[in-house]
C-alpha cells in the first residue's frame, strides 16, 4: 500500500461528499498492518490534495482542525493526457469492436481526437468484462 493509493481512496470519498471530517478517517482502507497509521497517512495524502488546491483545511473558530473541504466539484477538476498514437489507435479499437461485437449503436471511436467519452466507454468495457467474469464463478 502507497500513499498514493490512501490518496486515491480519499478521492473516491470526495466524489460523493464535499467534506471530510477527521471521523471520517475510519472510512478509508489500509493494510492491516498500518492501520496504527492511518491517521498519519490519510494527513499526509490530505496534504498533497491541499497543495493542489482540491481541499482545503477546516478549523473551528478556536482553531482546532475538524477536517478539509472541497474547494470545488471534483468534477470541475481535469487533467490532460498525453498518448502516443499506438496507444490510442489500441483504445480506439478495443472500444469500436467490443461495439461491434455487441451491436451496441455508437459513434465510432476516432484514434486521432479519443475523449472523455472514449475513456469511459473503455472503462464500461473493463467493468462489463469484471462483472461477467465474477458471474461465471
Amino acid at each position: 500500500m502507497t500513499l498514493s493509493t490512501v490518496r486515491t481512496s480519499i478521492l473516491s470519498y470526495l466524489l460523493n461528499n464535499d467534506v471530510f471530517l477527521l471521523s471520517d478517517v475510519s472510512k478509508i482502507k489500509v493494510s492491516t498492518e498500518l492501520e496504527k497509521l492511518k491517521t498519519s497517512l490519510v494527513t499526509e495524502a490530505m496534504k498533497n490534495l491541499e497543495e493542489s488546491k482540491i481541499v482545503k483545511r477546516m478549523c473551528t473558530d478556536e482553531g482546532v482542525h475538524i477536517g478539509w473541504i472541497l474547494e470545488a466539484k471534483l468534477g470541475s477538476h481535469g487533467q490532460e493526457v498525453y498518448l502516443s498514437l499506438p496507444i490510442s489507435n489500441a483504445i480506439s479499437e478495443t472500444i469500436n469492436t467490443f461495439f461491434e461485437a455487441n451491436n451496441i449503436k455508437q459513434e465510432k471511436s476516432n484514434p486521432l481526437n479519443l475523449s472523455e467519452g472514449d475513456i469511459g466507454a473503455l472503462l464500461g468495457i473493463i467493468n462489463d468484462l469484471l462483472d461477467s467474469g465474477t458471474n461465471e464463478q
